[in-house]
Parts: C-alpha cells; sequence; structure tokens
C-alpha cells in the first residue's frame, strides 16, 4: 500500500526516513496500544528475521509526489549506475549531460522503463538532445516523461528547503536577550502548494505487508500512521513541525520488475551478516552510497520516563548509535529466493535509566530491476 503524507507545517531538519518513521511507528504503536502491543510486534519481526519469512511490514523512506486536479504523479530514487562514457553527438549538449548526471529523481514511468532494462543514460541523453520531440524531459532535478511536463512545471522544484528562526528562552529572566536566551536558526524541509491551480506537492512511502499477521498489523499500523500525522512525524512536533494529512491507498501495487535478476532499495538498508557475505561475494557489481545515520531516541521516551519516575529530568536526549547504511537507490545481484535484506538493529549496551533496548530499523524495502549496461 501507499501512505500519502500532505503536509500541514514543514519537517524539522529534513524529509523522514525509513527508519526515522519505523521508528515513530513503533512509539505510536505504544502510545496507542501500550508497551506490550509493541513487544509482540517487535518479536514478529524477530521470528520472521530468524528463518526468512516476510516480516510483519517494510517501509520505504518518503519520496515526493506531486497532485494535480486530482491526479498523482509519484517520484522514485534514481537507481545508482556505473558512470556512463557519453559520446556527444553535438558539442553544444555538454551542459545537458552535466545536468542529466546531476538527477536523483525518476518519475514512475521513467523508473518503469529502466527497470525493465530499456533505458540507460545513453538513451536518455539521446532522446534529450531531440529537445521538443524527445520523449523525456528534465525539471527540477527530475527525469520524466514529456506528457508529464505540463503538471510538473507548475512547481520549480518538488520540495522546499531552507530555514526558519527559533527562541531559546532564559527561564530565569524569560528573556531571549543577553540574560541566557539566544536566536538561532535550523533548517526545515516542505511541500509545495498552489491553491489556486488545485496542485500541491507532497510526500509518500510505500509499505509491503507480510507474515500471517498481517491484517491484524495493518489495523495498528494504520491507526499509528493517522495519529502521527496529528502529533507530527520528526523531530521538533512539539513546536508544530511535521504535521501531516494522511491519506492511504490500498489499491496500489508493487512496482519494478518481477523477473529481474538486481535489487534496488528504495529504504536505508543495514546489512546483516548475510548481506555482508553476499555484498563481499559481489562487490565487483554492487553500485552503492553508505552513509552514516545517528539520533535520538523518540520524545516520548522522556513521557514514559517521566510517568514512571516523577524525578526523571524534563529534558532527555538519548543518542542512538550510530550506523552505516546503504542508502536509497543503491542495488546489488539477488541472493537467491531470499526474502530478507537488511536487519533491525538492537542496540545491547547499557544505557542508564533505559530497561529496554532500542531498535533501529535497516530492513530493506527492495525491488527487483534489470539494469541496462552504460556504454563502454
Amino acid at each position: 500500500m501507499i501512505v500519502y503524507l500532505k503536509p500541514r507545517s514543514p519537517f524539522a531538519q529534513v524529509v523522514p526516513r525509513s527508519d526515522t518513521l519505523f521508528g515513530a511507528v513503533a512509539w505510536a504503536i505504544r502510545l496507542l496500544y501500550g508497551e506490550a502491543a509493541l513487544t509482540e510486534l517487535l518479536v514478529q519481526f524477530d521470528e520472521a528475521i530468524k528463518v526468512d519469512a516476510e516480516p510483519p511490514f517494510v517501509l520505504s523512506s518518503l519520496f515526493p509526489y506531486l497532485e494535480h486536479k486530482g491526479n498523482k504523479l509519484r517520484f522514485l530514487p534514481r537507481p545508482l549506475q556505473t558512470p556512463a562514457q557519453i559520446v556527444l553527438t553535438n558539442p553544444q549538449n555538454h551542459q545537458l549531460a552535466k545536468k542529466l548526471k546531476q538527477v536523483t529523481l525518476l518519475s514512475e514511468t521513467v523508473f518503469a522503463q529502466m527497470a525493465q532494462g530499456e533505458l540507460s543514460d545513453d538513451d536518455v541523453l539521446s532522446e534529450l538532445e531531440k529537445k521538443g520531440q524527445a520523449r523525456w524531459a528534465l525539471h527540477g532535478g527530475a527525469l520524466i516523461a514529456q506528457n508529464e511536463r505540463d503538471s510538473v512545471r507548475l512547481f520549480p522544484s518538488l520540495s522546499w528547503h531552507g530555514e526558519t528562526a527559533r527562541n531559546s528562552i532564559n527561564r530565569l529572566s524569560v528573556s531571549t536577550g543577553d540574560e541566557g536566551g539566544q536566536l538561532f536558526y535550523t533548517p526545515i524541509a516542505a511541500a509545495r502548494l498552489l491553491e489556486s491551480l488545485d496542485a500541491h506537492t507532497g510526500f509518500y512511502c510505500r509499505v509491503r505487508l507480510g507474515g500471517t499477521a498481517s491484517q491484524g498489523v495493518r489495523a495498528k499500523l494504520e491507526a499509528a500512521l493517522r495519529f502521527l500525522g496529528e502529533k507530527g512525524f520528526g523531530g521538533d512536533t512539539s513546536v508544530g513541525r511535521g504535521h501531516c494529512e494522511i491519506e492511504i491507498d490500498h489499491a496500489a501495487g508493487e512496482i519494478g520488475n518481477a523477473g529481474g535478476e538486481r535489487l534496488m532499495a528504495l529504504s536505508l538498508l543495514h546489512p546483516s551478516e548475510k548481506d555482508r557475505r553476499h555484498f563481499t561475494a559481489c562487490r565487483q557489481s554492487m553500485l552503492a552510497r553508505l552513509e552514516r545515520r545517528k539520533g535520538f531516541i523518540e520524545s516520548a521516551f522522556v513521557t514514559f520516563a517521566q510517568l514512571k519516575d516523577v524525578s526523571a529530568p524534563s529534558v532527555l536526549r538519548v543518542w542512538k548509535p550510530t550506523l552505516v547504511m546503504l542508502s536509497e537507490g543503491a542495488n546489488f545481484p539477488r541472493d537467491g529466493q531470499r526474502q530478507i535484506y537488511g536487519s533491525l538493529f538492537r542496540d545491547e549496551s547499557e544505557r542508564e535509566g533505559m530497561a529496554f533496548q532500542p531498535r533501529i530499523n535497516g530492513l530493506g524495502y527492495v525491488v527487483p530491476l534489470t539494469v541496462k549496461e552504460a556504454t563502454p
């Protein structure tokens, strides 16, 4: 299924990714259904991973979508590819080739062509050189089909990144002046709205349900997502960040090429022991970018700590361990019929005041595809 988020306010820092989304959903389930329900869900994940069966669900990261007069146009990350040795038929198109290299998003129409192994950078550039007669077009860092251009051109970009002012107040002087308060700026990420043209952008994620308990999990998952729409996704939710309207599409099918010999990640992926062995064996044909991920445990932890102990500090920020993950767009050969790639990391280090072991989502939402080789 697909979950659409139409932001009513900007996200703090950046648009949330799969590890942040999973953490938010897990804490929402705990808030709504209690700790026992969350513990039971995590046990289901552990049991599925142990026998290489489908886990209760996997989440992709958030990607942009555009809606114009009720029609939605979704975008996906561009599969990482071997750099193409492009031969320009016209030296004046050097800038066009540079723009193509900077593309990070594909419309689903273009992605479907690439997933079938029918499209490479060389093919795209050859089309773009035809200008008005080309099947594809570049806009706002995305590669789209020519017939999608009328909707996309309404927006210079699919999302907006900027800064907002915040005040730190000295609680003794009740001031932001020299007595200890501070004015500072924090990054934000937002969608765009053109109300007069009945058009807006937003963000969406894909959710793949699996396992024997999927129906029971579906109800809790949907309730958690709708709750998060009101509570907020990501950081700074207490000051109104990340509040969204939620729309869930159950009819959306899978994407990619079912017969593809490679898999591409639509989420962050933290390699398991099996993954590391497989990636080592196929390292010559892996295409991946590594990222270090680190953040704070959900602020709801403070609420639970204070409910159990009124002397608990009002501000308690606990760092998660730093993990190295494969970023979205990474692709690699299949490992036989294996169902699960990535891991649900368990932090087993002892932490003062914490009676549980934090979990970090590194399970990969992978889709099959065929990559057309670049011109040598």
